[in-house]
Order: C-alpha cells, then sequence, then structure tokens
C-alpha cells in the first residue's frame, strides 16, 4: 500500500503545465552521430502551433533545417507533429518524454519510438532556456 501511495504522489508531483512551454526557447548543444554543435530555436505559439530553426556545424557538414506543425502535451508527453521540413510536406510525429518544465527552462527525452526515426542521437535529453 505505501508504494502505490508513493507511486501516486510521484505521477501528481509531475504534472505539467503544458503553458508554460508557449514562448522561444533555445537548445544548444553537441549531435554525436553527425560530428557537429546544433543550435536549436523553437517557437511554440499558444495556438499549437511551433516553428523550429535547426542549425548544424561540424568538420564534414553545415546545414540549416526549418520544421514547422503542431505540438501538444499531455499525461507527462510532449508530442510535436512536424508537417513541413524546409517548405516540403512531412507528416512526422515525436514524443518526448518531459522530465523537467517551468517557466524559463525544460528538458525532455526522445521517447523509444523516436529512436527508428531519428537523426541523430537517440535516446536523447534535449535541455532548452526560454529566450
Amino acid at each position: 500500500m505505501l508504494l502505490l501511495g508513493l507511486i501516486a504522489q510521484s505521477a501528481v508531483a509531475q504534472s505539467w503545465n503544458c503553458d508554460d512551454f508557449v514562448g522561444t526557447w533555445r537548445f544548444q548543444g553537441d549531435d554525436y552521430s553527425m560530428s557537429a554543435q546544433r543550435t536549436v530555436i523553437l517557437q511554440f505559439s499558444a495556438d499549437r502551433s511551433f516553428y523550429v530553426d535547426m542549425y548544424h556545424k561540424g568538420s564534414n557538414s553545415e546545414g540549416l533545417e526549418i520544421q514547422t506543425g503542431r505540438w501538444q502535451c499531455y499525461g507527462g508527453l510532449q508530442t510535436m507533429h512536424i508537417e513541413t521540413i524546409d517548405g516540403v510536406a512531412v507528416g512526422y510525429t515525436y514524443n518526448y518524454e518531459i522530465m523537467e518544465l517551468s517557466p524559463a527552462y525544460f528538458r525532455f527525452r526522445s521517447t523509444p519510438e523516436n529512436c527508428y526515426y531519428a537523426g541523430s542521437d537517440c535516446p536523447t535529453t534535449y535541455e532548452y532556456f526560454r529566450q
């Protein structure tokens, strides 16, 4: 009984205010699979649309990718439905486990089903700071 109570208490403690995602965020870090430094500017809108500007630079490659789509947050997951990449229509969906979320910072990690499609190291934890 005590164990069930602790599990329930932990689940309640990790309820997130999804509106805290709304705003502009920045991630900067290494992408080991590409041997590159990656900078990501991510804008979550209140209407649940998003815009991502991803730039990477490494010894063997350099590039910019723009993604747009819709996002949602529920039950400890943040889901991104990618509708376009560099203006070309696509239909990708990625789920991320929310590890921490505040008005100034969030951290989430890719879920195992993302690893099949991921173009970077997986599973990966991402840390974003509000801009």
